[in-house]
This record gives C-alpha cells, structure tokens and sequence, in this order.
C-alpha cells in the first residue's frame, strides 16, 4: 500500500512541476520577446539620430546641461543642416566643433559650404604639437574637399601643411608652381625636394637655407650672395653669407659680415671666428657681451676645456643667480669644483643656489618632500556635471571634449583641479597633468595636484610589465611623462612615437629581440611593453654599474652607445659629477635631470 501511494504521489508531483516548469517557460518567452522588441526599438532610435539616449533616458536628455546637445541631435535627426551650422558657429566650444565638423563630412551639402565648415573646425580643433597624425589626417581630409571644390589655394595651403605624407606631396607637385612647391618643401625640412622642385629655376632664399641645411656650403655661399644682391637689407641673408664663410673657412669676409651684421647674432658670430684664429680670451670677451646664457655656458666649457676653471666660475655664478635652464647647473658645476679645489666657502655659496625638489638637491642631500594632504577644495564646476549626463548617454567622446575645451577657458585653481580629475577618470592623462602643473607651478602644495600631474596613467600595463620585466613601475611613468606627457599618440621631430616615444630603428630592434613582428607603436599597451623591454635591456646593458638609472634615462634620450663611451672616456672617467658636464646635448642634461625627478616624485606619491 505505502509503495502505491508513494509511485502516486511521485505521478503528481511530476505532473505538477512539469506545469510550473512550462508556466516558467512561457513567461521567460513573454518577457524575452518584450525586450526584443524594446531592444529593436532603440536599436532604430539610435540609428536615426545618434545616440540611443532619446528615447531611453529623457529625463537625463532633458537636463537643462545638455540643452545645446538636445538641439543639435533634434536638428540632425530632421535633417535641418542649417540649424547644425547655425549650432556650429555659435560658440567656440566642442559641440560647436562638432557640428562644424558634421556639416563639413556631409556629402549632401554643397562644396562651398563644405570648405567653410572644414575651416570653422579648423579654426575650433585643439592644437597640440605632438598630436600630429590626427591633425595630418584632419588636414589631408579638409585638402581632399577643398581640391575637389577647386579652391586650388586653400588646397595648396592645407597639402603644404600635411607635409611630408605622399599624397601631400604628390598633389603638392600636381597643383602648385615650382616655387611655391620648393617652398612648401623648404617650410617641411624636406630641403633635397625644395632644391629638386625649383627644377634649375633660380631662388636664393630657397635655395641657401636648403643648401645650409644639406651641409653644402659653397652652394649656400652662393646662393646667399644672390639673395643679398637681391635684397641688400636682408638680415637672413647676410647673415648667411657671414656663417657660410666661417664654415668655409674664410675668416676675413665671415669677420667683415658680422661686423656688418651687428647686434647679438653678429657679436656671437665673431667670438667664433677669435676662437678659431686661437684668441680664447676675445673669444670669451665676444660670448660675455651677449649676455645670452647659452653663450655663457659655451663660453664656460671653453674655459674648462683650457683647464681654466676660476675664470669658468666666474661665468658660472652669473648663470647660477639667474633665472635660464642653465642655473641650477652651473651652481652645482661651481659646487664640484670648489670642493675639488679646497675652496669651502664658495662651495657652500653654490649649494645655497641648488633648489630644494631637484635633481642636483638630491646630489647634495638635499630634502625632497611632498605635502600629505590637499588644502584646496575643488568645486564641481558645471562642464564636470555636463560630463557626467554625457557618459550616462553614452557619449563618452562629448564627456570628454567638454572638459578639454573647458580647460583652455579656465584658470581658476579649483575648476582646473576638478576638470582634470574627471578627465583622468575618463582616460585622459595630457591635458589634466598639465593643468595640475599649473596649479603646481603657481605654488600651491597640494597632495591632489600631485597625484594628477604625476598620476600612474594606464597603471594596468605598466604594472603587468614592471612586474614581468623585474623593472620599477615607477621609472615607466617618469619616462612616459617626460617623453609623451602620457599622449598616446604624440610623434616628435625625430619621429619618435607613441607613449614612451620610441624611434622606428630601436622599436624594430626591439621587436627583433622579442621575436615578433614590429607592432602598432601607437597602441597603448604595446608601446609600454616595447618601451619596458628597451628600459629591462638597458638594466642589462650597464650591469657593470649596478643598472645605474641615470645611465639608464640619460641613455633612453640619447642612446647608450654614445653614453657608455662618453661615461668610460679619458674625459668623464666614470665621474658621474663630468658626465653631467659633458653631456653634449642640453635636451639630454635636462632630460635626465627631470626624469630622475619625476622618479623620485613617483617614488614619494606611490
């Protein structure tokens, strides 16, 4: 009995649940199919008009912040261009950008208005000098619309700037004269183009800085002297003519050109010339009326190179009590040989110049500090809230153009503090840092401001490779500062690139030595990767010396054969107090002496 009534109750509650099972079924199709066709409906929405935000969020869309953004999107999704254009040229901020550059792509719109508005973005697009292949790309695209329209000049105009990009060049060479080419090739350092495009058509003032510039100096000669016969007033010219002569090695006329050129250039030109017929001293006389601090500090490393180092002191205590790159250098070079020649007393007078939070501080021992706290309330200014509706309508792009376009129109410290902090949460680590140097730069101590000048950008690469490479995180992030100011896509003169600005030659090497093949140098996580190796390699490179990190900085900016050699070398001696001496380059001293700072500043904040 009990075993019937058991096999009963089992049959029903088999039954029962396989009802509840179906029930369940049946709502999950329900609700399924509801969202189906609300996704389907916002799915069309956003394809209509931008952003799926209309429809999904209209009490957020309907915030008076985002008024001007309502209009824009109602106006595109209408079809209603004028209203657009109308938006675009308004204000100066980056809604207005962005319309102009709407109206600008639109291939319905007529090509006249099409130029106007490529040219009110323009006039509205962000300039940044290392953000070069974003703006080339702007460039070859308002150039491609302005050469279809037939606005040939504009056209001209906009492919010169685009230099040295190929299709540049190759319209360049179809739209323009030779003159204005070999001039647009001169303005781009492309200086064998601008002699090839005047085609033996003669223009001196072309041709002579090309010549200058490809090393030929009879050529530059002569061509300077046509341009001086052209134009008797020329400064450049004859101040050509003086320096071809000196590098030709016709003292007397290079003598008589100064003369005649006068003023600083002139007076510099003829210390040269002292110093080559071997009177240092009229030399140094020359170089001291300048009062140039670059040509003091030549003119120190001539006396020094004479083994006269009280009369190097002397130029060293004029540039250590101003204000030039050269100050703290010279105090600490008057420092050192001071010591090394017993004198105490100007050698304390030295180190009263050597600032506090500097590389050559940490040399003499000196406190580097930070402040533990922030003083500074930010307030929350109204652009920040505008950022926050934006990145809630998923228009992360308009979040952040907002804050950047704020950040050229404000100088309050407290809008500044609070917009780069929300930029750096949105990814954005140039334009904030900067702002935080300002703030830094009008002496506020402030441990926020710090921590969003020298803030750890892109943090989960860089630790995965200092941890991978056995190599401090740390010394990435005061690289990666110095180098990009953490701009992903900066390109320098020199055309290194990416984040830790790496040359194309040493990022091949490097992909050679990792066994792959050279990958993108403007992608983020690969540029660090690639920039951490050639760091780790470095370490291995000066294991004699303890993996020294300022071998290793200075190294990174200047190469490490030409470090090791000068380090080694009868001059240096392995004296690292010489090789911030001898170091040839400015660039490289100041780099390495910023570099060791961030460092440490790195070491303290984090």
């Amino acid at each position: 009995m009990l075993t019937i009534m058991s096999t009963w109750s089992f049959s029903l509650r088999k039954k029962y649940f396989e009802k509840v099972r179906l029930k369940i079924m049946f709502r999950r199709f329900l609700i399924f199919s509801l969202l189906s066709v609300f996704i389907l409906f916002f799915y069309l929405q956003f394809n209509k008009s931008g952003p799926a935000v209309q429809a999904q969020n209209v009490s957020i869309y309907d915030s008076p912040l985002l008024a001007d953004y309502k209009s824009y999107y109602d106006a595109i999704n209408s079809g209603d261009f004028v209203a657009v254009s109308q938006i675009a040229f308004k204000d100066n901020g980056f809604l207005n950008y962005r319309a102009a550059l709407k109206i600008a792509r639109e291939p319905s719109v007529n090509i006249t208005d099409r130029v106007a508005h490529y040219q009110r973005a323009w006039e509205l697009r962000l300039k940044d000098p290392l953000d070069k292949l974003d703006r080339q790309e702007f460039l070859l695209e308002y150039a491609r619309v302005a050469d279809n329209g037939n606005f040939i000049a504009k056209a001209i105009e906009l492919y010169s700037l685009a230099l040295p990009d190929q299709e540049a060049e190759e319209r360049l060479t179809a739209l323009a004269n030779p003159y204005a080419l070999a001039n647009s090739f001169l303005k781009a350092k492309q200086y064998q183009k601008a002699i090839d495009a005047l085609n033996g058509l003669q223009a001196p003032s072309i041709e002579a800085p090309a010549y200058k510039r490809l090393k030929k100096d009879k050529l530059a000669l002569d061509a300077y002297e046509r341009w001086l016969a052209e134009v008797p007033t020329s400064y450049e010219a004859l101040k050509g003519v003086a320096w071809s002569n000196y590098r030709l090695g016709y003292l007397d006329k290079s003598e008589m050109a100064f003369k005649q050129l006068g003023g600083v250039s002139g007076i510099y030109g003829l210390a040269f010339v002292a110093k080559k017929r071997g009177n240092l001293d009229l030399a140094i006389s020359y170089l001291k009326q300048t009062g140039d601090a670059e040509d003091l500090w030549l003119a120190s490393d001539w006396l020094e190179s004479k083994q006269r180092y009280s009369d190097a002191i002397e130029i060293y205590k004029v540039l250590a009590q101003g204000k030039s790159v050269y100050a703290d250098d010279s105090a600490y070079r008057i420092y050192v040989l001071a010591n090394r020649s017993g004198d105490t007393a100007t050698a304390q007078w030295a180190a009263s110049y050597i600032p506090d939070n500097s590389f050559f501080g940490l040399k003499l021992n000196k406190s580097f500090s930070l402040p533990t706290s922030s003083s500074i309330v930010t307030s929350l200014p109204e652009v920040v809230e505008r950022s926050h509706l934006l990145i809630q309508i998923h228009d992360e792009e308009a979040a952040r153009g907002e804050l950047l376009y704020a950040l050229q129109k404000t100088n309050q410290v407290t809008e500044l503090l609070a917009i780069a902090e929300q930029l750096q949460i949105l990814g954005e680590y140039r334009q904030s840092s900067k702002a935080a140097i300002k703030v830094l730069n009008r002496g506020y101590q402030d441990l926020k401001a710090y921590e969003l000048a020298y803030p750890k950008a892109y943090d989960n690469y860089v630790v995965a490779e200092a941890l991978r490479l056995g190599i401090d995180a740390e010394l990435v992030w005061a690289i990666m500062r110095q180098e990009s100011a953490f701009f992903p896509k900066a390109l320098s003169r020199s055309n290194a690139q990416g984040l830790m600005q790496v040359i194309p030659s040493t990022w091949n090497w490097m992909a050679e030595l990792q066994k792959e093949n050279p990958a993108n140098p403007f992608d983020i996580s690969t540029n660090i990767r690639y920039g951490s190796f050639y760091l780790n390699w470095l370490s291995k490179y000066f294991k004699d010396y303890s993996a020294d990190p300022e071998l290793i900085i200075s190294s990174y900016n200047r190469g490490q054969g030409y470090i090791k050699r000068l380090f080694e070398g009868n001059v240096v001696n392995k004296d690292k107090d010489e090789l911030y001496r001898e170091i040839d380059a400015l660039e490289t001293r100041e780099y390495l002496q910023r570099v060791m700072a961030n460092y440490e500043i790195y070491k303290l904040l984090y």
